[in-house]
């Protein structure tokens, strides 16, 4: 990754069950460089509270537009 200008990678999965309990976590791999994000990005139970899941596991094609979505109520 690094001799292609990256200096960091991450892979996620997020089973469809996510949202039915907080013990439930995406599946996170991920370089060295990205620990601190994951760590802070499990603590807060993120994965379970992201909105961009949330649409997508409601079969959300579309790009997405942030600032609609905040200005919706989408974004907690």
């Amino acid at each position: 990754m690094i001799q292609l200008g990256f200096d960091g990678v991450i892979y996620s999965f997020y089973p469809k069950t996510l949202h039915k309990s907080p013990e439930i976590q995406p599946i996170l791999q991920y370089s060295d460089r990205f620990a601190p994000f994951v760590r802070h990005y499990i603590e807060q139970d993120y994965g379970n509270r992201d909105f961009v899941i949330r649409l997508a596991f409601k079969g959300h094609k579309r790009c997405i537009d942030w600032w609609v979505e905040i200005n919706n109520g989408n974004v907690w």
